[in-house]
């Protein structure tokens, strides 16, 4: 118990910052300063340049310097269209994260849900249910997403709801499978025959005992949701440009034909450490669960 509690406060104490993190750097990860002279800076750079105004010229001075002339320092360097890398990667981190975070809530609430109704009907139901769930299954994912990614402008909202409605059912068949054991347990049996509804005996007797298992695929949904999530904007059809992303950046590195390693490394540096550190807590939370 005390080790899964510090599982989850140090999971919550780092998505927290990953979406605080966009705040940091105070600038937008869309900004373009010179881009004659801040393209594919390396880490560490520092220059002094002028702040160009959307649709305008910066204004010159009688010495000749500019008025909107700032000094910064560009501490992962900068992209081949000379924005910060650094501010990109932290709005595409917390871009990635929520996408997969809201889109693994609604794929386990909703597989939950499939589950524990199909274990706790009759055979019949449980049958249909169950075939449902394999059709579901054999889709082809990427195909699907491509496909309405081709006929529909993909939105956050839209990709968290196409990725959560094609991952809900491993975590139907997990749910299934702990229901079915549970229905012979004994307080379940005395919950039935005491005449207790079908939604007090699933909230009061039957989740409680799911939590663990609920909490443990969660994790894995969120680093595999990431993970594709990152794929379809390497693919064009995740987040749309220019808004950032993990693998949208990757793309766009990929895409150059001057691509500097850092424009590469970070991303998927980050990308990788938020699947390994979900993984992580799915494994230290399936070791702290009881039995």
């Amino acid at each position: 118990m005390i080790e899964r509690r510090i599982t989850l406060t140090t999971a919550a104490l780092v998505l927290v910052a990953i979406l605080l993190a966009p705040t940091l750097p105070r600038r937008s990860p869309d900004e373009i300063l010179d881009p004659a002279r801040t393209r594919n800076l390396p880490p560490g750079s520092t220059l002094d340049v002028p702040r160009v105004p959307p649709g305008g010229e910066v204004a010159k001075l009688s010495d000749g310097a500019t008025s909107l002339t700032v000094h910064r320092l560009f501490l992962l360097g900068t992209d081949h269209l000379g924005r910060d890398l650094g501010a990109r990667l932290l709005h595409g981190l917390r871009n990635s994260v929520v996408v997969g975070l809201l889109a693994a809530a609604l794929s386990v609430a909703f597989g939950a849900l499939v589950g524990l109704l199909s274990g706790y009907s009759g055979r019949r139901i449980d049958t249909a249910v169950m075939r449902t769930v394999d059709l579901a299954t054999a889709l082809p994912k990427l195909f699907v997403v491509l496909a309405v990614a081709a006929s529909v402008q993909p939105r956050m909202s839209v990709l968290i709801a196409l990725l959560a409605s094609l991952t809900w059912m491993p975590v139907a068949r997990t749910v299934r499978g702990e229901m079915l054991a549970l229905a012979r347990e004994d307080f379940i049996l005395a919950a039935r025959a005491s005449g207790s509804s079908l939604g007090r005996l699933l909230l009061r007797h039957v989740l409680p005992h799911l939590a663990e298992p609920l909490l443990t695929l969660g994790a894995l949904q969120v680093a595999n949701l990431v993970l594709l999530e990152s794929a379809l904007s390497f693919l064009g059809a995740g987040l749309p440009l220019p808004t950032a992303s993990l693998g949208g950046m990757v793309a766009e590195a990929l895409l150059q034909p001057e691509t500097s390693w850092w424009a590469l490394a970070f991303p998927g540096f980050v990308l990788t450490a938020v699947g390994v550190g979900c993984g992580w807590a799915a494994a230290r939370l399936a070791d702290s669960a009881p039995g």
